[in-house]
């Protein structure tokens, strides 16, 4: 069993394992808290998460973003492959670019805005297995904007979500 298991580690240090089990994703990072809502004429406040992911190791990381609902419904997940060095903002519903620059392909779709009063949850993020993989930074940013139809006019406040490693507990800070 040995000699078994010091093979699979050999082949995926020399990249012959791309696509086994070796090379899955692992659960990093817990948002605790997203907001997602476009308003409606009684309730004019407008709200989205940005998260960011910064990629510091050496090697290009897929990073990938799962949006749930308080319930724990699942409602959205998005990939991306995080070049070595690189950030990418993953996004609950589009933004004005004035406020935060969504990367298009990481916004949920559709928008994480089934009703007008919005939803709210957390999000997990994860990335390629391996210990390069989780030298990632993350931050969460909840937008709280003014506005009309599907335009953000203004930010009305900026909160910080809690980012907790995934698994964990925080350490009541």
């Amino acid at each position: 069993m040995k000699k078994v298991i010091l093979c699979a580690l050999v082949l995926a240090v020399n990249g012959v394992l791309v696509n086994s089990v070796l090379a899955q994703e692992v659960d990093r990072y817990l948002v605790t808290y997203v907001r997602s809502q476009i308003g409606a004429s009684d309730q004019p406040i407008r709200s989205a998460t940005a998260v960011t992911v910064v990629n510091q190791s050496s090697i290009t990381c897929l990073v990938r973003v799962e949006w749930f609902l308080d319930n724990g419904i699942s409602v959205c997940n998005k990939s991306q492959n995080v070049p070595s060095g690189g950030t990418f903002r993953f996004c609950s519903r589009n933004l004005s670019t004035s406020i935060t620059a969504c990367d298009p392909i990481s916004i949920c779709t559709p928008p994480l805005t089934s009703s007008p009063t919005g939803n709210q949850g957390k999000a997990i993020v994860s990335s390629s297995k391996g210990f390069d993989c989780s030298l990632l930074a993350v931050e969460a940013r909840v937008y709280y904007t003014t506005g009309t139809g599907v335009l953000d006019a203004a930010i009305s406040a900026i909160s910080n979500s809690k980012i907790v490693f995934a698994g964990e507990g925080n350490l009541g800070d």
